[in-house]
């Protein structure tokens, strides 16, 4: 599978985990799993690291779900995880989740689109996901796991993410899209991988040096 890697890319520090608004399956049904009107947090769960400081809130406020984190001088995120209801990848279906990005808070801040399957860690994001920040976009299998790392210049305000699952013949093939809200969902972004039972090579990231940042790239296999 093609991967594309970013020497500098930015730090992990803001993450909405599995926040979705609209499911879409095989035969194209839809729905709303949370519209967030009515200012109470229903139907979602919570994560942040034990770090010994309470560095996150997460709320729901003015029809948003909003995600409020401190500097706490490492790399870090938070995040909350839809435990209404699970969903399942099941062989010639497609599951696709969605979810409006309102405003991020710069290029080190990243949110996040996941579906990470019911039992895996999630703070290791072990599950497929859609990150994005101003700067960068990632489709990945996992913290340091990615099948796609880029840096294309598109907007970050007011757009949908889009993650779609389909299972095929023992694949999982992921498209991730981000779509304009201003101009009638204009796609801006659109790319195809696909994972496969055969052991796949990992690209990742690790920081040599702080500061400034300086990155490498490493690889697992």
């Amino acid at each position: 599978m093609p991967s594309r890697y970013r020497p500098n890319l930015p730090l992990f520090v803001l993450v909405i985990f599995a926040a979705v608004l609209r499911l879409g399956t095989f035969h194209c049904s839809a729905r709303v799993l949370d519209d967030f009107n009515d200012n109470v947090k229903t139907g979602w769960q919570d994560f942040s690291f034990p770090i010994g400081i309470t560095y996150a809130d997460i709320a729901e406020q003015n029809g948003q779900f909003k995600f409020t984190l401190q500097p706490v001088g490492q790399s870090i995120f938070s995040a909350s995880t839809r435990t209404s209801e699970t969903f399942t990848l099941q062989e010639g279906r497609t599951v696709e989740f969605r979810v409006d990005l309102v405003t991020g808070n710069g290029p080190d801040s990243f949110a996040v689109l996941a579906f990470i399957p019911t039992g895996s860690d999630i703070s290791q994001l072990a599950g497929y996901g859609l990150a994005k920040s101003p700067t960068d976009i990632l489709i990945s299998k996992g913290i340091n796991k990615y099948f796609y790392a880029a840096t294309p210049t598109i907007k970050n305000d007011n757009v949908t993410m889009v993650l779609s699952l389909t299972a095929k013949n023992g694949n999982v093939i992921l498209n991730a899209r981000v779509l304009d809200k201003d101009n009638n969902n204009a796609v801006i972004f659109d790319q195809t991988v696909v994972d496969t039972p055969r052991p796949t090579c990992w690209w990742g990231m690790r920081r040599i040096a702080l500061p400034p940042r300086i990155w490498e790239a490493v690889t697992s296999c």
